[in-house]
C-alpha cells in the first residue's frame, strides 16, 4: 500500500489479463504500474513498454483517468471489452462452474452510463461503435504474450 496526500492506493505491477504479460516483463519481474513510477519523480519512465496507464492525477485529485478502454478476461480468454460507456460481450458463462463459454457473434453490446445492469442489447443500433471496440480488442490481443497459468501451478510441500 502506498499512501499520497491522504488517499490509500494499492500499487501493483498490472499485466494484460490474467492470460498474459506486458512485452519485455518475465513473470515475477513486472514493471511498476505507471502511477507508480510517475508519483516520486513526476513521470513514468520512457525506456520500457509500461502496461497500463498513469493515474496519479486521479489519485491527486488533478484530472480525469486517460483510460478509455478495459479488456475483461477470464483465465486467458477475453470475455468483454469496454470503450467509455459501451460493453462488449463476446463470451458469456454463468459463474465459475460447470457450464461452458458461450460465444457471441455479434457480441451482446450495452451502453453502460443508460443501462448499468448490462439488461438491453443495442448492438443493432450502434454497429459502428462496435466495430471500434472489435478494432481495439484485436488491437490489444496482438499485444498478449501467453504465460503459464500461475494459479495451475500446484505447490509441493
Amino acid at each position: 500500500m502506498s499512501r499520497l496526500e491522504g488517499k490509500t492506493a494499492i500499487v501493483t505491477g498490472a499485466t494484460p489479463g490474467m492470460g498474459g504479460r506486458s512485452p519485455g516483463c518475465s513473470p515475477g519481474k513486472a514493471p511498476p504500474s505507471p502511477a507508480a513510477a510517475a508519483i516520486p519523480s513526476g513521470a513514468p519512465p520512457s525506456d520500457r513498454i509500461l502496461d497500463g496507464y498513469d493515474q496519479s492525477a486521479v489519485l491527486r485529485g488533478e484530472g480525469q483517468s486517460p483510460r478509455e478502454e478495459m479488456f475483461f478476461y477470464r483465465g486467458r480468454e477475453l470475455f468483454a471489452a469496454r470503450l467509455g460507456p459501451w460493453k462488449a460481450h463476446l463470451k458469456t458463462q454463468s459463474g465459475y462452474g460447470g457450464d461452458a463459454p458461450v460465444a457471441h457473434d455479434p457480441p451482446l453490446f450495452c451502453q453502460r452510463d443508460e443501462d448499468p445492469g448490462e439488461r438491453f442489447d443495442v448492438a443493432a443500433r450502434h454497429l459502428e461503435v462496435l466495430e471500434r471496440i472489435r478494432r481495439r480488442a484485436e488491437a490489444h490481443q496482438a499485444t498478449v504474450e501467453p504465460v503459464p497459468d500461475q494459479l495451475a501451478i500446484r505447490l509441493t510441500p
